[in-house]
């Protein structure tokens, strides 16, 4: 993801490393990949399918609770994206198949990192006008 931003010229435009925190409850430990805002906020979370879900069920876990703690603290929506592997990449089908389900059901949109040149480029014209 970095270096697609990177690439377009966004990534020291971008927040890193966001504490999830900020928008759900002190302790929360995820931190978000990066983000930024342009009339709602966007935030892009990498999430690997190749050995577990786990990550998946984090992030879906916690989507409502962010999507509440970014409304209220920003007063804009709040786009979450998760960028995982494609599925050709991985051995288990059904686990994958799982994480992109248990995501997609909290309105987390899911892309692969194939889908990372666009997302880039629609930042770019986002945040540099």
């Amino acid at each position: 993801m970095r270096s697609e931003f990177e690439r377009v010229g966004v990534w020291r435009l971008m927040r890193k490393r966001i504490p999830a925190s900020q928008y759900t409850q002190p302790g929360d430990p995820l931190k978000l990949d990066c983000g930024y805002r342009n009339g709602l906020v966007k935030i892009f979370h990498a999430v690997s399918l190749e050995n577990d879900a786990e990550g998946a069920k984090g992030i879906a876990y916690s989507a409502a609770a962010l999507r509440e703690g970014v409304l209220r603290s920003e007063g804009v929506a709040l786009e979450l994206t998760a960028v995982v592997e494609p599925p050709a990449t991985v051995d288990d089908a059904d686990q994958y198949a799982f994480g992109i389900n248990a995501m997609e059901r909290e309105a987390i949109r899911v892309l692969t990192v194939a889908d990372l040149v666009q997302v880039a480029e629609t930042a770019r014209r986002e945040l540099r006008g």
